[in-house]
C-alpha cells in the first residue's frame, strides 16, 4: 500500500526500518507505483459502450490487412538506412516494388562482414612479404 507521511515522520520511520529492497528492485518498484498512479484520467476506446468490440476489429482489419494497401508493411532498419543512404524515393510507392529495388542495396550480413574480414585478414597474414 502506497500512502503520504508528513515530512517529520522521516526519522521515525528510518529508525523503524527492518529492510529494504535491493537497488535493483527499487527501480522496478518505483517504475510499478508510477505505472500505477501516474496514468491520465482519460477515458480509452475499451471505456466506451461497445468499444473494446470496436477496438478488436480495428486491430483485426489492419493487422490482418483485410483491405489491400490499408495494413503494416514492416521494413528492416538495414534496408531504410542502405535505402536513404542511395537515395531511394520511399513516398508514394508501391511497396512490393519499393521491397525490390531496397533488396538492390541490401547491405552484407554480420557474419558475412566477419567472414570477409576473416578471408583478408588470413590472406595478408599468409602472402609472403620481401
Amino acid at each position: 500500500m502506497i500512502t503520504t507521511l508528513k515530512s517529520h515522520h522521516y526519522d521515525a520511520l528510518i529508525d523503524a526500518r527492518r529492510g529494504r529492497l535491493a537497488p535493483d528492485f527499487q527501480a522496478k518498484f518505483g517504475w510499478l507505483v508510477g505505472n500505477l498512479y501516474s496514468r491520465a484520467a482519460t477515458p480509452d476506446w475499451a471505456d466506451a459502450a461497445g468499444g473494446s468490440e470496436i477496438l478488436s476489429s480495428l486491430e483485426k482489419l489492419y493487422l490482418e490487412e483485410q483491405i489491400t494497401g490499408c495494413g503494416p508493411n514492416w521494413l528492416e532498419d538495414a534496408l531504410i538506412i542502405a535505402g536513404k543512404k542511395n537515395d531511394v524515393v520511399f513516398n508514394d510507392r508501391d511497396i512490393t516494388e519499393l521491397t525490390q529495388e531496397l533488396e538492390q542495396h541490401r547491405p552484407a550480413s554480420p557474419f558475412e562482414v566477419i567472414v570477409s574480414e576473416a578471408v583478408k585478414d588470413a590472406k595478408q597474414a599468409l602472402t609472403p612479404h620481401p
